[in-house]
């Protein structure tokens, strides 16, 4: 089991090594809310390095496979000009950007890859331009991986929850 300790050296990690964050530079954090324990340790640390602004932008696997359930393609293809102001923002005041991923392998196998395809491709033909900011490491970006007990499970299945 990883201790506290561990998941606050982890967050430094991240935060003073992974992305570098710098006096008053803004930090955009995306996490799934399960992770929301970790996610504080990282914001705590990104003030202390100096952030200026910590923001974090949620998801939730279950909300998102609704999504794709219920909404049509259409819905799913509509990425409107505010999502695109917000990136472009963050990217003019310099921010960087940490993504910590926990999902368990194959939590969206049941979603339909017809959806998921064409939410994505007008996402990232909305935010082409933008994309060269961490493509091409104009700005700083990191990504880490926490366990969480769903991907435990399904990576190690034989073994008993503690």
């Amino acid at each position: 089991m990883v201790s506290e300790k561990m998941y606050d050296k982890l967050a430094n990690l991240v935060v003073i090594k992974g992305v570098n964050v710098q006096k008053d530079q803004p930090v955009v954090i995306r996490a799934n809310v399960r992770d929301a324990a970790f996610v504080r340790k990282i914001v705590k640390c990104a003030y202390e390095a100096g952030s200026g602004a910590v923001s974090v932008e949620w998801n939730d696997n279950a909300i998102t496979k609704m999504a794709y359930e219920y909404e049509s393609v259409e819905a799913l293809s509509e990425v409107p000009q505010w999502k695109y102001d917000k990136v472009k923002h963050q990217h003019d005041r310099g921010a960087c950007y940490i993504s910590v991923l926990s999902d368990p392998p194959g939590v969206m196998a049941d979603v339909d890859g017809e959806k998921i395809k064409a939410a994505n491709r007008a996402y990232y033909t909305k935010m082409a331009d933008l994309m060269t900011y961490t493509m091409n490491n104009e700005g700083q970006w990191s990504v880490i991986g926490v366990p969480s007990v769903e991907w435990a499970n399904k990576v190690f299945p034989e073994l008993e929850e503690k």
